[in-house]
């Protein structure tokens, strides 16, 4: 790495600078709107470096970029001042409408931010990488540059074609960002590494390729419902204690497996052998059994041991696209909610129209039917179950989401995600994001927020007609 590598150019349009879709902090953006609401999870962080800027400025740290070769500049670092720097100049564009009037508060204040800025740019990739790695040693309060994790200096070597220390779990964690799962940037990457053997990952669905990537052995929607349990237990805590011994990472498994309707327990399975059993969306428990005994990958035709035996699936339709490319929310399969063919015109209205609306085209309408169908459920179920309204849909479906655990409508992990949902903590998947797109004309329609919404909530709608 050397001077001579980057050349300065001054003044460039804020509008001219691009985020970066691949960005640590950013990870899977879909595109600029998407990678501005992923900078808004650390929201207060983030307020923190607008305020300083608007006050102060920018910093004498140079501002990393790359030429796009139109007259557009792509961010290799500095994605949270380049954010900072276009919402301060244009508050309204903040995708999050709670923002806006403090965004337009500190530009009123302050006038002193700019609108063009100097970057330093190089075309030289391998130089590029070198230098970004050499900085994020000091965070201040969200001000100066935050350190980065383990598993954000994962991510930006994989992203960028190098050996990672911490290859394999930054895989499967990329991977479940990539179908709407959300990793945390403190992610214990280390301790999912350590319990990542490779017949481990064979169990939770993965291969290794040729080129050592992770292949799928199992229907996408199956592994993607273990990775969410995986992502959520180990984010919250579960020491490598827990899954240190053979024995102990095999009953942990067999645990994620039955989670996501795979009814054999790894102890029959040989090592080897393809791992795609029984998929969430199985349509009965007779077809699940059935189909771990007597399939086509050469499993042993012996039923499972009670000790092992997962609770039937309940009939999902999870479909295989990922969220950010999927046009409609379940297509033309049934969702398998179980609304009543009588009593219930509305309700099965809805369901019908959303299988046939495209959300490429007709968003907003994709938007409030998806908004709709949630409240009627939840709405069903407090009737069914005499629940007080809690004042507000995320709390309502909150607590009929501790009711379904109760009485086993709903199992641990999909009652946490629900949950999880219900909260307001910064995450963009939320019920109160949904509630914001629907009520706010501020609030831009996002395909994907939609989609990963609805494949996180799908288990809570349909146990409210179970």
């Amino acid at each position: 790495m050397a001077r001579s590598d980057f050349k300065l150019i001054p003044g460039v349009a804020v509008e001219d600078i691009l985020l970066d879709v691949h960005n640590a902090r950013i990870r899977a953006g879909s595109d600029q709107n998407d990678c501005i609401r992923r900078i808004l999870r650390k929201r207060d962080q983030f307020l923190a470096i607008c305020e300083s800027i608007a006050k102060d400025g920018l910093t004498t740290m140079p501002i990393l970029a790359s030429p796009n070769g139109d007259g557009t500049y792509t961010v290799k670092d500095g994605n949270r001042r380049t954010t900072a720097l276009k919402l301060l100049n244009k508050p309204a564009m903040c995708p999050d409408v709670d923002l806006v009037p403090k965004l337009t508060k500190l530009a009123a204040t302050y006038t002193e931010f700019p609108s063009h800025v100097d970057l330093t740019v190089t075309d030289n990739e391998q130089a590029m990488i070198r230098e970004v790695l050499s900085r994020h040693q000091g965070e201040m309060g969200g001000v100066g540059q935050m350190d980065w994790s383990a598993y954000l200096r994962t991510l930006y070597l994989l992203n960028h074609g190098h050996a990672a220390e911490y290859k394999r779990a930054g895989q499967y964690a990329l991977w479940a960002e990539g179908q709407g799962v959300f990793v945390e940037d403190e992610f214990p990457i280390s301790t999912l590494q350590r319990f990542f053997s490779i017949d481990n990952l064979r169990l939770l669905g993965f291969d290794i390729d040729a080129n050592d990537e992770l292949t799928l052995n199992m229907p996408l929607a199956t592994v993607r419902q273990m990775a969410t349990r995986v992502v959520g237990d180990f984010g919250r805590g579960k020491s490598v204690n827990d899954v240190f011994t053979p024995e102990q990472a095999r009953r942990y498994i067999d645990e994620v497996r039955a989670s996501a309707g795979i009814s054999l327990p790894t102890s029959l399975v040989p090592s080897g052998s393809p791992a795609a059993l029984v998929s969430a969306s199985s349509s009965s428990p007779s077809s699940a059994i059935s189909s771990s005994q007597s399939g086509p990958s050469g499993f042993p035709s012996q039923s499972p041991s009670p000790a092992t035996t997962a609770q039937p699936p309940r009939a999902v339709s999870t479909p295989v696209t990922s969220a950010a490319d999927r046009k409609k929310i379940f297509g033309s399969k049934a969702p398998g909610i179980g609304i009543p063919t009588t009593g219930y015109p509305k309700e099965q209205t809805l369901v019908s129209e959303l299988r046939a609306i495209d959300l490429s085209k007709f968003p907003l309408a994709a938007t409030m039917l998806t908004r709709a169908l949630i409240e009627v459920s939840d709405l069903h179920y407090r009737s069914t179950n005499t629940l007080t309204d809690q004042g507000g849909l995320a709390k309502n479906i909150k607590k009929s989401a501790q009711h379904m655990l109760t009485n086993g409508k709903l199992n641990a992990s999909e009652e946490d995600i629900v949950k999880r949902l219900c909260n307001s903590g910064g995450s963009m998947i939320e019920i109160e994001t949904l509630q914001k797109m629907v009520h706010r004309s501020t609030h831009n329609l996002d395909r994907q927020f939609v989609n990963t919404l609805w494949d996180n909530i799908g288990c809570f709608v349909r146990a409210c007609w179970a």
